[in-house]
């Protein structure tokens, strides 16, 4: 439970901001549903404590016959685990991920990283990888921050795909975090009015049916990306 709400804190600015806003000795309180959604941070377990007990209802329900009460859980969470909005990438990388296709939300996100006071080198950040997804184009997938996409399978064979006619070059924020990248690249077919979504040097590892289904529910784009890959290497391979 504790590691859940900690990466529900980190997948949010504004649930880390606060989070740090309510440090006490180096810890924090907080209090969640059963589902995980945060709604209270403390600086105390009292405090979390009193939180739970006003807000704590019960109603008796008809289909099950029982009583049903709420359910809130108290988690200690220490400051060393909790990322800082203003400095790191981390977090807006994951809640870029959460937005992206909602054109609605990019005016938010902007104007939070605002609200925040985020440094220049993650205000950069945010404001480019907007405009990428405002023009069409998907978020740039950085393998640092995607502990999911690690196959810690050493012995399995790994084979690179990449678009033969396609040259496309990507320069990340200069001097701000080390890391690789996979652009998703997307064109329109005018034969056809329709756009044609490619990856640009991915690599795929031979993954079997339980590492495909944990990726998709990590990452749904890579994973369902990786799925159309390989039927369409099994069908090849079934003609021949």
């Amino acid at each position: 439970m504790e590691r859940t709400v900690i990466d529900a804190i980190n997948a949010y600015p504004c649930h880390a901001q606060e989070a740090l806003a309510n440090v006490y000795r180096s810890k924090v309180f907080v209090v969640s549903m059963a589902n995980g959604a945060i709604v209270k941070f403390a600086k105390t377990r009292r405090g979390a404590e009193g939180y739970v007990k006003r807000h704590s209802t019960a109603y008796y329900d008809e289909y099950t016959q029982s009583m049903v009460s709420t359910s809130y859980d108290i988690t200690e969470v220490a400051a060393s685990e909790i990322v800082d909005p203003t400095t790191s990438i981390s977090v807006w990388y994951n809640w870029l991920k959460d937005v992206n296709g909602h054109d609605y939300m990019y005016n938010n996100v902007l104007a939070t990283a605002k609200h925040i006071g985020v440094s220049e080198a993650v205000m950069a950040y945010v404001a480019n990888t907007i405009n990428e997804m405002k023009r069409g184009e998907w978020l740039t997938v950085i393998d640092a921050y995607e502990s999911a996409l690690v196959v810690e399978k050493p012995s399995l064979d790994v084979a690179e795909v990449t678009a033969p006619t396609h040259d496309v070059t990507y320069t990340p924020v200069s001097n701000v975090i080390d890391f690789t990248a996979r652009k998703r690249q997307r064109e329109q077919d005018a034969e056809h009015n329709a756009y044609i979504d490619y990856f640009i040097n991915v690599i795929l590892p031979k993954l079997d049916f339980n590492d495909l289904q944990r990726l998709i529910a990590s990452d749904g784009d890579m994973g369902n990306e990786l799925m159309r890959i390989m039927l369409a290497k099994s069908l090849e391979e079934m003609r021949r």
